[in-house]
C-alpha cells in the first residue's frame, strides 16, 4: 500500500486571519481539523507498515511454524492429553454439527454421517511420524505409543540387569525427565535384587520428592567403604544428605549398612538448613554407624513406622527448630548417648515408638524448649542411665509409656520443664529413682506404676511439683518411697504405697498433699521432719512395723479421719515442736488402748479429738512435753 501525506497549511495564510479578525475563528477551526486528519493519516500509515511485515513473514512461514509447534506438543505428550480431553464424553457434551443437529456427546457425533467426523478420523491422520522417524498408521496409534512410553519412563530399575547400573545415575535420569512431565508426576526407582549401594545421595537445593526409591528385596545392602563426601566435625560420611532446602527422594525400602569407610561414621539421613526427608512405613536404614537421622536448622523428617535400629551414635537427633513426624518409628538399640535427642526448640511426634535398649546416658533426652509427643512408646531398658530425661523448659507427653528397667532413673525432669507420664505408665525397676523432679518442673504421673526401685520411687525438690493421684508404688527398697523436699510438692490423692521403708516423706520445706492415701505395711507410713508438711485426710497406714504417722523438728501433719492401726511402736507420734492433727482417727496399735498409741513429746501439739487409742500423757493439759487435745 502507498503512503498517505499529511495536510499542510501554508504559512503565508496567516495574514488572512490576522488581517481580518472575523475570519480568525473560521481558519482556526480549519487548522484544528487539519491536525486531526494528520493524526489519522499517521495511524493508517503505521498500520499499513505492520500489515505488510506480517504478510511477508507469515504467508510463507505460517504452515511451517504451526507444524513445528504441533510436533513439539506430540514429542512432549501434550497433544495426546489435548486429544484425550477433546474426546471425553463428560467434557464435550451437547455438541452440534454443521447442520445444527445436536448430539449428547462426541461419540454419537462421530458415529453419525456428520462431515465433521473427518476431523478426527484415523484415515485422515495416517502416516504420522515421530521425531525418531517411526511411522504409525494413524495419530491415534502414535498417541497410544507415546502414552506407553511416558508410563515406562516413570520407572527406572537399578542393578546389573536394570536400566541403570547405580542409584545415582537413575536419580539423575529421573531428574532430567521431570522437566518434560506434568507437575507432581511420580517417578519410581526400583532397586533389583543383588544390588549393593556404594554411593552417597547428596542433594543440595533440589527437590527430589517426586522420586520414590523402592526395592525387590526386603533389604538393600550398603557398602560405605568408598564414600567420599564428608560433613560436620564428627568424621561423618552420611548415606543420604539434604542441604539448603533440599527434598530427598522418598525412601520406600529398608537399607542395611554392611561395610564402612575406615575411620568414619555413616549417618543414615543427614538434613540441615530447611531440608526435608520422607521415609515410608517399614523402610529406613539399619545399623548406621553414625546417627540414624540427624536434622538441624528448621529441617523436617516424616518417617511413620520407619526403622533406624542399632545406630552407632544416636538413633535420631533433631535441633534448631526442626520437626520430626514419626509415630511408631523404631530407633532401638542405639549404642551412643541417646536413642532419641531433641533440643533448641525442636518438636517431634513419636507416638507408639520403640526407643528402648539404649546404651548411653539416656534413651530419650529432650531440652531447650523442645516439644515431643511420646505417648505409649517403649522407652525401657537403658542399662546404664536414664530412660527419659527432660530439661530446659521443655514439654513432653509420655502418657502410657513403658519406662521400666532404667539403669539409674526412669524419668528425670528439671529446669522448668513439664512431663506427663500418666495413663498407666510403668516406671518400675529403676536403679535409683522412678521420678526425679526438681528446679521448678512439673510431672503428671497419675495412675502410673512404680515398683522395686533401689532409691526413691518419687523425689521432688527445689520447687518441683509431681501429681501422683491414684498412682501405685510397691517394694521400694530405699528409705523413702515418695519424698518431697526443699519446696517440692507431691499431690498424691488416692495413691497407694506398700512394701517400702518410709512411704510418704516430707522434709526441709517439702509438702505432700492429698486425701485417701494408703501406706499400709511400711516401716513409717507418713513421716514429716525438718519443717516438712503432710496434708493427708482420710489416710491409711495399717500394720506399719514402726509408726503410722510421725512429725518432728517443726513439721506439720494433718491426718484427720485416718486409720493407723497395728503399728509396732506408735500409732502417731509428734515431737520436737511439731504439730499433728488426727481428729477422728483410729490410732490403736492393738485390741485395747495403749499409752504408745498416741504420743506427744518435746514441746509438740497433737489434736486427737474423737480419736481411738491411748495417750502418753494427760489430755488437754499443757506440759513440757506439749499438749494432746482430746
Amino acid at each position: 500500500m502507498g503512503k498517505f501525506n499529511n495536510l499542510h497549511v501554508p504559512e503565508h495564510w496567516e495574514q488572512y486571519w490576522s488581517k481580518y479578525p472575523n475570519g480568525y475563528s473560521i481558519m482556526e477551526a480549519l487548522i484544528d481539523w487539519v491536525s486531526q486528519v494528520d493524526e489519522m493519516v499517521n495511524n493508517v500509515n503505521d498500520w499499513n507498515l505492520y500489515l505488510d511485515d506480517f504478510v511477508s513473514t507469515f504467508d510463507e512461514k505460517l504452515q511451517e511454524t504451526v507444524i513445528l509447534i504441533i510436533q513439539g506438543w506430540i514429542d512432549e505428550g501434550f497433544l495426546g492429553e489435548v486429544v484425550r480431553q477433546a474426546i471425553n464424553d463428560e467434557v464435550i457434551q451437547a455438541r452440534v454439527n454443521f447442520q445444527g443437529i445436536v448430539y449428547d456427546n462426541l461419540k454419537l457425533r462421530l458415529d453419525s454421517t456428520d462431515t465433521a467426523i473427518q476431523m478426527v478420523d484415523d484415515k485422515v491422520l495416517e502416516a504420522s511420524i515421530d521425531s525418531n522417524g517411526i511411522v504409525y498408521s494413524s495419530l491415534k496409534e502414535r498417541l497410544i505409543a507415546i502414552d506407553n512410553l511416558r508410563t515406562a519412563n516413570k520407572l527406572f530399575t537399578v542393578g546389573p540387569e536394570g536400566t541403570h547400573t547405580d542409584l545415582v545415575s537413575a536419580i539423575k535420569s529421573a531428574t532430567t525427565l521431570t522437566k518434560t512431565y506434568e507437575k507432581n508426576t511420580i517417578f519410581e526407582i526400583k532397586i533389583l535384587t543383588g544390588y549393593i549401594m556404594t554411593q552417597q545421595i547428596v542433594c543440595n537445593s533440589i527437590d527430589l520428592s517426586n522420586i520414590i526409591i523402592s526395592s525387590e528385596a526386603s533389604e538393600v545392602i550398603i557398602d560405605g567403604t568408598s564414600f567420599s563426601y564428608e560433613i560436620g566435625d564428627e568424621f561423618d560420611k552420611p548415606i543420604f544428605v539434604g542441604l539448603k532446602g533440599a527434598y530427598l527422594p522418598i525412601i520406600n525400602t529398608l537399607f542395611r549398612l554392611s561395610k564402612t569407610a575406615l575411620g568414619y561414621f555413616h549417618t543414615g539421613i543427614y538434613l540441615e538448613t530447611s531440608s526435608s526427608a520422607i521415609v515410608t512405613m517399614g523402610s529406613g536404614i539399619k545399623n548406621p554407624t553414625g546417627y540414624g537421622i540427624r536434622a538441624s536448622d528448621n529441617s523436617k523428617v516424616t518417617a511413620r513406622g520407619s526403622i533406624f535400629t542399632g545406630a552407632g551414635l544416636r538413633g535420631a537427633m533433631i535441633s534448631q527448630g526442626s520437626t520430626m513426624n514419626a509415630p511408631f518409628i523404631d530407633l532401638s538399640f542405639a549404642k551412643g548417648r541417646n536413642t532419641f535427642r531433641a533440643y533448641r526448640n525442636a518438636s517431634a511426634s513419636l507416638e507408639g515408638s520403640n526407643l528402648s535398649n539404649g546404651q548411653g546416658d539416656s534413651n530419650v533426652r529432650i531440652s531447650e524448649s523442645s516439644h515431643v509427643d511420646l505417648q505409649f512408646s517403649d522407652i525401657s531398658n537403658n542399662a546404664l542411665g536414664i530412660n527419659l530425661q527432660v530439661f530446659g523448659a521443655s514439654t513432653v507427653y509420655a502418657s502410657g509409656c513403658d519406662l521400666t528397667n532404667a539403669g539409674t532413673t526412669a524419668v528425670e525432669v528439671s529446669n522448668g520443664s513439664s512431663v506427663s507420664v500418666d495413663k498407666g505408665a510403668n516406671l518400675s525397676n529403676a536403679g535409683s529413682r522412678g521420678i526425679d523432679c526438681y528446679t521448678g518442673s512439673t510431672v503428671t504421673a497419675d495412675d502410673s506404676i512404680i515398683n522395686s526401685t533401689s532409691g526413691e520411687a518419687i523425689r521432688v525438690s527445689s520447687s518441683g511439683v509431681v501429681s501422683f493421684g491414684s498412682g501405685i508404688v510397691t517394694d521400694c527398697l530405699s528409705g523413702f518411697s515418695l519424698l518431697a523436699e526443699l519446696g517440692g510438692i507431691i499431690h498424691a490423692s488416692s495413691a497407694k504405697v506398700s512394701g517400702g521403708s518410709n512411704s510418704f516423706v516430707a522434709r526441709n520445706g517439702g509438702s505432700i498433699i492429698g486425701g485417701s492415701m494408703k501406706a499400709d505395711g511400711s516401716v513409717i507410713g507418713f513421716n514429716a521432719y525438718n519443717q516438712g508438711n503432710i496434708n493427708a485426710p482420710s489416710a491409711s497406714a495399717i500394720n506399719c512395723s514402726s509408726k503410722g504417722v510421725q512429725a518432728s523438728t517443726g513439721s506439720t501433719v494433718n491426718v484427720t479421719n485416718g486409720t493407723f492401726t497395728g503399728a509396732g511402736t506408735n500409732g502417731i507420734h509428734a515431737y520436737r515442736g511439731s504439730d499433728i492433727k488426727a481428729y477422728g482417727s483410729n490410732c490403736r496399735k492393738g485390741s485395747i488402748d495403749s499409752d504408745s498409741d498416741i504420743v506427744c513429746t518435746t514441746g509438740s501439739t497433737l489434736v486427737a479429738v474423737s480419736s481411738i487409742g491411748g495417750t502418753n500423757m494427760l489430755v488437754n493439759t499443757l506440759t513440757g512435753e506439749g499438749i494432746i487435745y482430746r
